[in-house]
């Protein structure tokens, strides 16, 4: 998933629970800044001696990413636990991985890191945690079928994909693979050859998350549908992906999971002129911004909550402004109320909380 439905569909919907405008943001900043926070650092010395580490929860696809993108560790550290949430179902390690729906009821993971979240919600960095929370669980309904790790499992058959009604975005895809290449660049497979005979075999033959598909699954509007490469014990190797039922289902769980911070009940209907305008906004065509837009204008025509409103705009630098500015906190404890300051203590509680103890707990063992 992109902007759209990690900053404005996260407000949207914290709103359309009853969660306040300023706790509703926090959240939806924290759920985008997942995707923000590309690079590992230690902020500058604070002058009584702190030391603010910061460590990335997400890699851009750029030449300067790609060392981090081929590191079998950092693909554990980052696309595993924020990006492609493990299953935890099958046999094989490389199967547990797969990313499935949070609301798939063999699901037992995704059920674990809602619970985290909304137990850890009276924290000073609990909207923040929610946030992430919020940002993981919804990718599990896009992402859904890949992993974070590069696999076999993920490899597509290029030339499978066949995008309904959409073949002005054939051209895209086909500039996608021309620059990362099919498969979304080979790198080497998370599993490591143990001989030559296999190193022909799995050397250099894994795909990383959804690269072998480009974007299809973050694009609300999209009927799609692909096949696997490799069978790889699956009942089909075909796919038919219907984005917008697939989006529909992430926002009645995220609905459920801010209802619940909100001290509400967990589901409730949505009224007719909510469900309506969700359909158009997850029906929209068009780039990001324009996805965005279309949740705003439903805000502020009061389609959404019953009243008009709006988002306030996101700034994508305003962590890096937060990390600059650490240094000349004063007194040193009122670190705690920097927004990326608590993004960071978020994440690395959740980190290690999935990769520590929830995976492990649930037979997938990676770190």
């Amino acid at each position: 998933m992109q902007f759209d439905f990690h900053y404005c569909g996260t407000y949207s919907l914290a709103r359309m629970a009853g969660l306040s405008p300023d706790d509703a943001r926090r959240i939806a900043v924290a759920a985008q800044l997942v995707d923000e926070l590309d690079v590992s650092s230690v902020a500058p010395a604070h002058p009584e001696g702190a030391r603010f580490t910061f460590r990335a929860t997400a890699h851009k696809t750029t030449m300067a990413s790609l060392p981090q993108l081929r590191d079998p560790v950092d693909q554990i550290a980052v696309w595993v636990p924020f990006h492609f949430l493990p299953g935890g179902i099958g046999g094989e390690l490389s199967e547990k991985l797969v990313c499935v729906p949070a609301d798939d009821p063999k699901n037992s993971v995704a059920p674990a890191v809602r619970s985290f979240a909304l137990e850890n919600k009276g924290r000073e960095y609990g909207l923040e945690m929610l946030g992430i929370a919020a940002h993981v669980l919804a990718d599990t309904f896009a992402h859904q079928g890949f992993s974070g790790v590069s696999s076999r499992r993920n490899r597509v058959a290029s030339e499978s994909i066949e995008m309904k009604g959409q073949s002005g975005l054939q051209d895209l895809l086909l500039a996608f693979f021309r620059k990362h290449g099919f498969q979304g660049g080979l790198i080497e497979n998370f599993r490591p050859a143990v001989s030559w005979i296999s190193d022909l075999a799995e050397g250099s033959t894994g795909a990383l998350g959804h690269g072998a598909v480009a974007t299809c699954p973050d694009l609300p509007y999209l009927d799609w549908s692909f096949r696997y490469e490799l069978d790889m014990g699956r009942s089909s190797p075909n796919v038919l992906r219907r984005n917008p039922q697939e989006f529909d289902r992430a926002c009645r769980y995220l609905g459920s999971l801010f209802r619940r911070c909100a001290g509400l009940a967990g589901g409730a209907e949505l009224s007719p002129p909510a469900a309506q305008a969700l359909a158009r906004i997850l029906g929209t065509a068009g780039d990001k911004d324009q996805r965005g837009r279309a949740w705003c204008d439903a805000l502020e025509r009061g389609e959404l909550t019953g009243q008009k409103e709006r988002i306030a705009p996101y700034d994508g630098n305003a962590w890096r402004a937060d990390v600059a500015g650490l240094p000349e906190i004063s007194p040193l404890a009122k670190a705690r109320e920097n927004p990326t300051f608590r993004f960071a203590q978020a994440a690395a509680l959740y980190r290690d909380f999935v990769l520590r103890e929830l995976l492990p707990s649930n037979g997938v063992v990676v770190t």
